[in-house]
């Protein structure tokens, strides 16, 4: 984002998202990225001050809160998920049902009314699906790290 931009920053390793957050809360830091359901109801409490969201969408949950795009950072790509895994080798019928069952989960008005106050839209898809996003999302990962020269680090 800061390459896009135009701007340097230093990246600051975080063992989890909280540790940035509150850091970020308490001006030890300028800025963070944090997934809506970390940032949303800490900005609703006024803890917090959420300036762009990274999904070309912008924050459906926040009105007023522009996308990276609209607020002038033009190309930057960071949609926000969270996967359900399982063991290694698990037989591809459980991961079938299990994805059928959280499907139904997902459904249910309730959870899709809590999630969207947690700024979240819950995505279903079967394990094949996922695998295939996930081996994409590291391929586009570490093309992006090797094109600004980040490390890995630890």
């Amino acid at each position: 984002m800061a390459q896009l931009a135009g701007f340097k920053s230093e990246h600051v390793a975080y063992k989890g998202t909280p540790e940035a957050v509150n850091d970020a809360m308490a001006g030890r830091i300028l800025y963070a990225f944090a997934p809506g359901p970390n940032a949303i109801p800490l900005a609703r409490d006024g803890k917090l001050q959420i300036l762009a969201s990274s999904s070309a969408a912008g924050a459906r949950f926040m009105p007023g809160v522009p996308s990276l795009a609209q607020a002038g950072v033009a190309g930057y790509e960071g949609e926000d998920w969270f996967g359900v895994v399982a063991p290694a080798g698990t037989p591809l019928a459980i991961r079938q049902r299990l994805a059928k069952e959280m499907a139904r989960i997902l459904a249910l008005p309730d959870v899709r009314e809590r999630l969207a106050t947690l700024g979240a839209e819950p995505v279903s898809s079967g394990p094949v699906e996922f695998e295939t996003f996930v081996r994409e999302y590291i391929q586009r990962t570490r093309k992006l790290a090797e094109e600004i020269g980040m490390k890995p680090e630890g």
